[in-house]
């Protein structure tokens, strides 16, 4: 069995494109980058159940997701009481958390691959 990891990437690149569209202003409902969100946090779901894995990686991964989701709400509640210059250093913070995402994913990929 296989999963793609490039589909959480990818996800992951939509989201923080969307978000930052709408910092920008072209992405108007943040409902449409917080489904890439929602999607990236099924997909983990889904990798551990599938694989019934109980790792350090996976365990971070959600918690990593959890970080992004919350730091995503806190983005969009600056940026809705016109805290523009908070809203920019929150995604900042999304960033950051996101490279931190991205590489615990490599990690679980390696697992993966040496299963």
């Amino acid at each position: 069995m296989s999963i793609d990891f490039n589909q959480a990437r990818t996800k992951h690149m939509f989201f923080k494109a969307r978000v930052r569209g709408f910092l920008l202003g072209s992405e108007a409902n943040p409902e449409n980058f917080k489904a890439y969100l929602k999607e990236l946090g099924s997909w983990v779901e889904a990798l551990a159940t599938r694989f019934h894995l109980e790792t350090d990686e996976v365990m971070e991964a959600n918690y990593l997701h959890n970080e992004l989701t919350d730091k995503t709400n806190g983005l969009i509640k600056f940026w809705n009481s016109g805290k523009e210059s908070e809203a920019k250093e929150k995604f900042l913070e999304i960033e950051s958390t996101g490279e931190q995402f991205m590489d615990t994913l490599s990690r679980l990929e390696k697992r993966m691959v040496n299963r």
